[in-house]
């Protein structure tokens, strides 16, 4: 039964999204450590990891297509859940809570990483300045006694 098969999609979807945060996580640390080598092997994992869900989701996808046209319904997970019967409801209704529970995680991951490499960009380029003599070290208007130091007045 089609039903049977979303729900394992749906399992695979969950196990893999899982294993995602997992690589998200490491990202984010070999970002912190500013790990280049880590980073680029992080990166092809990652890419592996978001191949394997992005053909779990076209299975998905025809799945959902052909179980909705069977039960007349909207090419949902919303919409077969309203036309199902226990007890593939409630296992559809636990996985699809879930795997929206995961994904959300991926999404606050890679935004706190976008943050990350934008922060890291920023100090780059702060650096950058520094060498090229384009941005002041000390400003005349700071009130920083260390700063006197170097000002000339001291």
């Amino acid at each position: 039964m089609k039903i049977e098969e979303l729900l394992d999609i749906l399992n695979e979807e969950k196990d893999k999204t899982s294993k995602l945060i997992e690589v998200l996580r490491e990202k984010r640390d070999l970002i912190e450590k500013k790990d280049t080598d880590g980073i680029k092997r992080i990166l092809i994992v990652e890419k592996q990891s978001i191949d394997e869900l992005n053909l779990l989701e076209k299975q998905r996808n025809e799945v959902t297509k052909d179980l909705s046209e069977a039960l007349d319904a909207e090419p949902t997970v919303s919409g077969i859940l309203e036309k199902i019967e226990e007890p593939h409801r409630h296992n559809l209704t636990l996985i699809a809570a879930r795997l929206t529970e995961l994904l959300n995680e991926v999404s606050l991951l890679n935004v706190g990483i976008q943050q990350m490499i934008a922060y890291r960009i920023e100090e780059f380029d702060m650096v950058m300045d520094v060498l090229r003599g384009k941005h002041d070290t000390y400003n005349e208007n700071e009130k920083n006694l260390a700063g006197t130091i170097f000002n000339g007045r001291a």
